[in-house]
């Protein structure tokens, strides 16, 4: 097991190594990394790469396009269709083109050189598709085992003799996962490991939630007698057992088996010729044994002394997905033994109460549709529940510890997807791992997001990455805009999410029974493919440079939140609470585990848990949540030092995981926790509801760091020093479609700037209200924007300077406020009257302006669609050119089955030089051209840009360009379009032909706003 000081002290010297080389840099000239972030900030993209077969040309071009458009870096996965689950005939042959072969080798060598060539990182899977496998030698030492079991039930008043049954090979669950998951091969090698019995107190028909389904599954529920239990293996002899119930009525035997789950990762060839072609295996996830099978087959197959001289200087990460792996019940052959040296009783007698839906795969079903419980008077076998899953978190710990270890020997980082669809404690995890990453398939809400971003808070980790960008619901290929990959990503920068991971880049060559527009992993299903065929693609690099400097502020920065949940891990997730109150009153939350207190920074001082890293003011624990026996002493240790604890409804009363005698007392668990209330009364609270806890925290003077007047939030993430002379503050809008304006408080008096993650530009905020203790302000943001507030503290701020008076009042017709070189600026389309901090009244004379909305238009419409041959992934475009037309869909011009680039033209006059431009909703992406000036980058969700620098007296010539997704011309031909032979209207049915077509174009309305600027003060 890898302990809690060996990984932090690892996590130090890899951020001295990394951040020392690049950090000292950036904070040297904060300024210019910002305006051009470096690649350590830079989004990357998950490369799909369909199998050995492709041309190394084509890839190194590909990689050499990923430059050009702004991201950083690439993850380079073997997919082989998603391990090609189905199993079946190979679109190339995988004896030659399969993981591993010296085919692969090559190609991986190419894409070292890509990268060197193109000063990008590069990461790699652990293996081919998801990582969890390599090729072995089946049922070979180190790969993935379970515990299996048979059932006999023995009546009332009988015996049973005879040979023992094998557990079925095939439990029902796995029919679930057959879609995207190998279903397991039939065993050679089945140990017995126990056999337990137990008088049967009752069966119940009952029925088990899926979650993920919002749907239940009917199980039967045996309930057997606590006292009954016996371990009754001696009694087997040759397979054989004699069992004579000691008591009247009917018994239970079940037989457990320690066996190879025998589950590939990835298909070989359907005619195998070696192990190689044979595939992959998963391997054991609960052993350094399974870790190393994995490695030492990328050192003997892949790695080289050279490769490995390039990755030590261009190499981000060695890198695995999430755990897509199915066991009856997860096991490696040390269990027993550990489990007892580790929870200090033996775990034989509760076997039988493991089989339940939350030990299996994504928490879906129980593997055998029964469940096995214990009876009356008891916990049904929770409590053994629970240390089996902290027993096996602990020993998967000793899978990552060997694979941080060898990372770091080839000058690597470790990153995966903690703990991610297994019976595992998700916030144990985190802390050991070098970077830990989330995705937004899988944790598309704020508070999920949280649940993975407060124990990486915790323990100090100052990248948190993400696959980004992945849906599976209701989408097709080809439809995601960008507008909707940047809402994922604003969503999950607010979390405190500072790395992305784009999901992501296919191989753009030709591959066999595969047309235009290419190799499409997932058959169509999953978004997207970012890659030159798409018709934005020239176009990404403002919002790849959008990410960026949002990345770049929030991995410099150090995360403040004002209050902490501690849950305990149910499975793989937390249970989330309704916190919208909490968020309405402006207070930021994180949820944390019991194993996250142990960690070093862990500490309370001056009334505050973390002070170095996230620094919770307060401590909120539900009533109704179980703890381990040993939290008790340290939220003793909190409550010495002040720190606020607030209990929802009550204090709790379970202890998580068997209490046993020599170590754990209930009751005195129970009165240690009531008499913290006693003790402290100042700072312990309980909170009638969490409806209620806002106002709790405000009686015990806890306010929000940001604080929201009135009905209206936005939601916030504060970050400290991530430049040396100011805190910023990121705000995201979350309604879509509304555009909302209100006063915001900040516990802040030092100088406020506008940060700009669009343009890289800074701007003096001067329309606001100071006090003692406290900054006010008005904000206002459409649906899914974003904004970044700086206080510095001093008055110049990376070339702008703070006015030394503020606006505190405004009437009507000022566009907006600004200052140059200290002076307090107007944007005014009429007369106002405006009110300074020093209490002077300004009345500014601008005669009214008027606006003027561009109706005319010349349209020349790319067509992207594929050349005479289908096979060839190459694209052909056809320009079609409207004239003198109002704007409107491309359909209205009968051209729905078209995607690509629409350019529109025309031309305005004005009579002075200032004005703004207002494009009106931007589908995709936009590029605005004026006067023969390409503008500078428009924020999409507020497509608005002010043009004065660019303008000139009389007429003006504007060329605005969008570009849309390939969904029409993809979907009008989805019975022809095929990737790996397999059709894209078969695949998806929202691409079948006769689906409705989007409404492309530029739709507007364009309007052109002259103004006055005014000097106010």
């Amino acid at each position: 097991m890898v302990s809690t000081k060996n990984v932090e002290a690892i996590a130090i010297a890899l951020a001295s190594t990394i951040l020392g080389a690049r950090g000292s840099t950036i904070k040297g000239n904060f300024q210019a990394s910002f305006l051009n972030p470096e690649n350590i900030h830079r989004p990357s993209v998950r490369y799909w790469l369909p199998d050995a077969s492709v041309s190394t040309d084509v890839l190194k071009d590909d990689i050499k396009d990923l430059a050009k458009v702004g991201t950083g870096g690439f993850e380079l996965l073997p997919f082989y269709l998603y391990g090609l689950p189905a199993g079946g005939q190979t679109p190339t042959d995988w004896n030659d083109y399969g993981y591993g072969t010296p085919a692969y080798k090559q190609v991986f060598d190419a894409a070292v050189e890509a990268a060197k060539e193109q000063q990008m990182l590069m990461s790699f899977s652990l293996g081919a598709n998801q990582g969890q496998g390599a090729p072995a030698k089946m049922e070979s030492k180190g790969l993935a085992k379970e515990l299996a079991y048979s059932s006999i039930v023995v009546p009332s008043r009988s015996n049973f003799s005879g040979i023992l049954p094998h557990p079925v090979d095939h439990p029902i669950s796995e029919l679930g996962v057959a879609s995207f998951m190998h279903t397991t091969v039939d065993r050679i090698e089945q140990k017995l490991i126990a056999v337990i019995a137990a008088r049967i107190e009752r069966v119940i028909e009952s029925s088990y939630f899926i979650t993920s389904a919002n749907s239940s599954v009917p199980v039967n529920d045996t309930y057997l007698e606590e006292s009954s239990l016996i371990d009754i293996t001696s009694k087997v002899i040759d397979g054989k057992l004699s069992f004579y119930p000691p008591q009247s009525g009917d018994w239970q035997i079940m037989a457990f088996y320690e066996r190879y789950t025998n589950q590939k990762s990835c298909s070989g060839d359907l005619h195998p010729e070696s192990i190689i072609g044979n595939g992959s295996w998963i391997v054991d996830h609960f052993s350094d044994m399974g870790a190393k099978i994995t490695t030492n087959f990328i050192d003997q197959n892949v790695l080289d002394s050279d490769n490995q001289k390039t990755l030590a200087k261009f190499g981000q990460y060695a890198w695995e997905d999430s755990m897509e792996m199915i066991a009856a019940a997860w096991w490696t052959p040390d269990f027993l033994s550990e489990f007892k040296s580790r929870r200090g009783y033996d775990l034989t007698k509760y076997l039988p109460f493991l089989y339940n839906g939350e030990n299996t795969w994504g928490q879906a079903i129980p593997p055998y549709l029964n469940r096995t419980l214990l009876g009356a008077g008891t916990d049904g076998g929770q409590s053994a529940n629970d240390d089996y899953r902290t027993t096996l978190n602990e020993l998967h710990q000793r899978y990552i510890g060997h694979m941080q270890d060898w990372s770091h020997s080839k000058g690597l980082k470790f990153s995966n997807q903690p703990a991610y669809n297994l019976p595992l404690d998700m916030a144990a995890d985190i802390p050991f791992v070098d970077t830990p990453e989330t995705e937004s398939l899988g944790f598309p809400t704020l508070d999920q997001l949280r649940q993975f971003t407060g124990p990486a808070h915790m323990s100090n980790k100052n990248i948190i990455s993400s696959e980004a960008g992945a849906l599976t619901v209701r989408v097709s290929a080809y439809s995601q805009t960008m507008p909707e990959l940047l809402t994922t990503i604003n969503l999950q920068l607010v979390a405190g999410v500072n790395e992305f991971v784009l999901h992501g880049t296919p191989y753009s060559g030709d591959y066999a029974g595969t047309t235009w527009p290419g190799y499409t992993p997932f058959y169509y299903v999953v978004t997207e493919m970012h890659s030159r065929c798409q018709p934005a693609w020239n176009t990404y690099k403002a919002s790849m440079d959008y990410v960026a400097r949002n990345s770049m502020i929030s991995q410099l920065g150090t995360a403040k939140i004002d209050v902490a949940f501690l849950t305990t891990a149910n499975a793989f997730r937390f249970q989330l609470l309704n916190t919208s109150l909490l968020m309405n009153s402006g207070y930021s939350y994180e949820y944390i585990g019991p194993t996250n207190l142990n960690l070093k920074g862990s500490t309370v001082q001056n009334r505050i848990l973390a002070l170095n890293g996230p620094a919770f003011r307060a401590l909120v624990i539900d009533g109704t949540d179980s703890l381990p026996y040993d939290t008790v002493s340290k939220l003793e240790d909190y409550a010495k030092q002040a720190l606020p604890i607030i209990f929802l409804k009550s204090i709790p009363t379970n202890t998580s995981g068997v209490c046993l005698p020599t170590n754990c007392n209930a009751t005195t668990f129970q009165t240690r926790l009531s008499n913290l209330g006693a003790l402290y009364p100042k700072t312990i609270k309980i909170s009638a509801s969490l409806d209620a806890l806002p106002r709790t925290l405000s009686t015990i003077g806890i306010k929000p760091r940001v604080a929201f007047l009135g009905d209206c939030w936005f939601y916030t993430m504060w970050k400290s020093d991530a430049d040396s002379s100011a805190d910023l503050i990121y705000f995201w809008n979350p309604k879509p479609a509304a555009k909302t304006q209100f006063s915001i408080e900040f516990t802040e008096t030092r100088y406020p700037f506008k940060v700009d993650a669009w343009t890289g530009t800074y701007s003096p905020i001067v329309e606001y209200t100071r006090d003692k203790s406290s900054i006010s302000m008005f904000m206002t943001l459409n649906g899914n924007a974003s904004t970044i507030i700086a206080f510095s503290k001093d008055k110049a701020f990376h070339g702008e300077i703070s006015p030394s008076l503020s606006v505190i009042d405004a009437g009507e017709n000022i566009l907006e406020f600004g200052s140059t070189n200290g002076s307090i600026t107007a944007q005014a389309v009429g007369d106002s009257t405006i009110t300074l901090s020093s209490g002077k009244v300004v009345k500014i004379q601008a005669q009214a302006q008027l606006t003027s909305t561009l109706e005319t238009w010349n349209a020349t419409i790319e067509d992207w669609h594929p050349t005479s041959n289908l096979s060839s992934t190459d694209t052909e475009i056809t320009n079609h050119t409207i004239v003198n037309t109002k704007l409107m869909p491309w359909t209205e011009y009968n051209l729905s089955n078209v995607s690509g680039i629409g350019h529109y033209t025309t031309s305005f006059d004005l009579s002075s030089l200032n004005a703004k431009l207002s494009l009106g909703p931007i589908q995709h992406t936009v590029k605005v051209i004026l006067n023969n000036h390409e503008l500078p980058p428009i924020n999409l969700f507020n497509p608005v840009i002010d043009i004065s620098s660019y303008s000139q007296i009389g007429r003006n010539q504007l060329q605005i360009d969008v570009t849309t997704t390939l969904f029409n011309a993809v979907k009008s031909r989805s019975s022809k379009i095929t990737t790996a032979g397999v059709p894209a209207a078969f695949a998806n049915a929202l691409l079948a032909e006769n689906v409705t077509s989007k409404e492309y174009g530029l739709s507007g309305p364009v309007v052109v706003t002259p103004y006055k600027a005014v000097k106010v003060a």
